[in-house]
């Protein structure tokens, strides 16, 4: 697309207030877009390819559907080999689930490795943007990493730190009123602001603070690492999405999503059997509301950051359908959905609403519709688990092959070696309980260091300052009371004080006998002490 279509596109989005500031803005993004498509060649090294691939590569080589397609993606699959190094900017209610599955899916066949949170599905919270000591803290960051596809507030910097140097960066946005309807129903933000959606948009200024903090008003801006401070500055904005342009090969679209997964396929050079995927995360009709006119005219307004950010890689990614070809696309379009309809027969995939199911297909939110399957192999779950039993599946996996290389020892509930809070703990246990467990086996008695009694100073269960009554604390100073030093610290008995005051609780089973005798050895110990230093 031209220069001056680029411009005719964004225009119209936004209210007569900010159309002349944007209209610069615009023709820069616009610009940006048409140097992009003379550089859409420039692509990383891509990793050796897996052998299931080898098939669609013979039908690209063969040149099987080859008319109508330009130089980009002549070039590109002339020589490409199937990539296994990807990082994916997970936005929020674009679709981004469905690819996020294909991505797992890939992974978990192919046996490749995955940046995993030790806990939870989200790096960073949503408020926090991703730094890599969050993945270096894991277990399996001593393993490598494949494939980054978690919810993280993107920060590409840190990003590239840890994935391989011929990782490719794919992302997916979505027309921006949509994305907000969906949001702002699926995260039940009508319950805590007591306002429905129109209400919301008529009445709430686009600077108030975000849902849980991260949740709110021009969310792709915000996952696309935008700060508070200069979400809703477009001038910075648009610096963000020139920076983006550089940093992502390739972003789709959700309202294309069968023209996106089939150039998802063709672009990783992977079957496009490997794309098939279920609409995940879709809410039930009962759950949609529609906004009126003079709402959506406001929100267009206060969307103006995410309508950049969304029209630039919609402009992007039209010249790479056209350049891919339109007769050949409507071809694997075809194709894919017959592969698709291939898999739900063959899987006995069954929709049903969330708020009936259980059980490892359930999806999280019980505003959506998930897939039961009747079919026994394991594959097929691989398309209708939900996100977070995914991850638990592929985190369980990774812990087991870090104890397997590296050697350590399965965590257990008596005491647990240091790191295997990260592992996972044991069964059943909340993060919160894994962290007690691993700080009470820091002073495990098989684990503390040992005092000269033999028994660890933070079990003996008096410590030596406080065991014995201190000279400056009986009365009269030491020196000056000529009574000898062994008496400055006053026996029980003698002190006129009980035993529970002098710390020592008096025994009441035989198990409590060997705490009080190794407790008097302290006392000992402490008074030869003050012996020694007054004599």
């Amino acid at each position: 697309m031209g220069v001056l279509q680029g411009v005719l596109l964004c225009l119209p989005l936004y209210g007569r207030r900010t159309r002349t500031r944007v209209a610069a803005v615009c023709l820069a993004i616009a610009s940006a877009s048409f140097l992009a498509t003379l550089h859409l060649g420039t692509i990383r090294a891509l990793a050796p390819a897996p052998a299931h691939s080898a098939v669609w590569l013979e039908e690209v080589r063969a040149g099987e559907g080859a008319e109508g397609q330009g130089w980009f993606w002549s070039e590109r699959e002339a020589t490409c080999t199937p990539t296994t190094n990807i990082a994916f900017l997970k936005s929020h209610k674009c679709a981004s689930s469905a690819i996020q599955n294909i991505l797992f899916r890939y992974a978990y066949n192919e046996g490749l490795l995955l940046a995993l949170p030790d806990y939870g599905n989200y790096y960073g919270g949503g408020t926090s943007l991703f730094q890599a000591p969050m993945y270096r803290a894991s277990p399996w960051a001593k393993l490598g990493v494949n494939i980054f596809a978690i919810h993280t507030k993107w920060n590409h910097k840190e990003i590239v730190k840890i994935m391989p140097n011929d990782t490719v960066y794919i992302s997916i946005v979505r027309e921006p009123t949509q994305l907000f309807e969906s949001l702002y129903t699926y995260t039940k933000m009508e319950e805590h602001y007591k306002m429905n959606a129109e209400q919301f948009v008529l009445r709430t200024p686009v600077s108030s603070p975000r849902h849980h903090g991260y949740l709110g008003y021009n969310q792709m801006a915000w996952d696309f690492g935008m700060p508070a401070s200069t979400i809703n500055n477009i001038t910075a904005v648009a610096a963000m999405v020139e920076r983006a342009s550089r940093e992502f090969d390739f972003v789709m679209v959700a309202e294309r999503m069968e023209e996106s997964l089939v150039l998802l396929a063709h672009f990783l050079c992977w079957h496009l059997k490997d794309v098939i995927v279920l609409k995940l995360n879709a809410r039930e009709n009962k759950y949609k509301t529609s906004l009126s006119e003079a709402a959506v005219t406001v929100l267009r307004e206060k969307l103006a950051p995410d309508y950049l950010i969304y029209n630039y890689f919609l402009d992007r990614f039209d010249a790479l359908v056209e350049d891919f070809g339109r007769r050949r696309m409507a071809r694997e379009v075809q194709r894919l959905r017959s592969l698709t309809q291939e898999l739900v027969q063959e899987c006995g995939f069954n929709k049903k609403p969330s708020q009936n199911m259980t059980g490892i297909n359930k999806p999280w939110s019980n505003m959506v519709e998930g897939y039961t399957t009747n079919a026994t192999s394991g594959n097929c779950t691989l398309y209708s688990i939900s996100e977070h039993a995914f991850i638990n599946k592929l985190r369980d996996r990774q812990r087991q092959q870090v104890v397997k290389r590296f050697g350590l020892r399965e965590p257990s509930a008596g005491a647990l070696p240091p790191g295997a809070v990260a592992l996972g703990g044991p069964g059943g246990m909340t993060p919160e309980e894994a962290v007690k467990v691993l700080k009470k086996s820091l002073v495990h008695a098989n684990t503390a260091p040992q005092g000269k009694s033999g028994v660890p100073p933070q079990k003996s269960g008096v410590p030596p300052q406080k065991s014995g009554v201190p000279p400056q604390k009986s009365g009269v100073p030491a020196q000056k009371s000529g009574v000898p030093p062994q008496k400055s610290g006053v026996p029980p008995k003698k002190s006129g004080k009980s035993p529970q005051k002098s710390g020592i609780p008096p025994p009441k089973t035989r198990s409590t006998i060997p705490k009080i005798r190794s407790t008097t050895k302290k006392i000992r110990s402490t008074t030869k002490k003050i012996r020694s230093t007054t004599t």
